[in-house]
């Protein structure tokens, strides 16, 4: 396993919150940013939430794109108000409200919910591409984030 802002070989590593993007680090990167928790080799990678579901067929299962548009006319013809609904689902109704509006991406879970109470579809079906993709010209595969963002951590100007 490797540091992701520096790409030294690590046995273990941390977690880390930098700047809103969730990062495996070595111990002296993880200064730079909001511990999460420690992880070890084999444990690095959690599927993000709004990574979808990859099913056996080779496809992957995603929210779709119209996801507020389709909770708001489902919650309309049940004759709702989004405080009904946030009351039943048990979540803040300013959230539903946001995930409503497409401002916010509900969660899987939530999603989930969702479907059942309202009768409607939000997940989605599509081909999983492997995600392999050819490297550019001059391009290694040790890129870390470090490579490609000058750091200027530590340093005054």
């Amino acid at each position: 396993m490797h540091c992701e802002i520096c790409g030294r070989e690590i046995a273990w590593g941390y977690l880390v919150e930098i700047e809103g993007a969730r990062l495996v680090t070595c111990t002296d990167c993880a200064e730079r940013g909001t511990v999460i928790r420690k992880v070890r080799e084999g444990h690095t990678r959690v599927r993000e939430q709004r990574g979808g579901e990859a099913s056996s067929e080779g496809k992957e299962v995603i929210l779709v794109a119209d996801y507020g548009r389709r909770i708001r006319e489902a919650r309309e013809r049940a004759g709702m108000t989004v405080e009904d609904l946030a009351k039943k689902l048990r979540v803040p109704e300013g959230y539903l409200r946001r995930v409503e509006e497409g401002e916010l991406t509900p969660t899987d879970d939530l999603a989930r919910r969702l479907e059942r109470l309202l009768k409607i579809t939000l997940f989605e079906e599509v081909e999983e591409d492997g995600g392999e993709y050819p490297l550019s010209e001059g391009s290694s595969p040790g890129l870390t984030l470090g490579d490609v963002v000058r750091l200027s951590w530590g340093k005054k100007k």
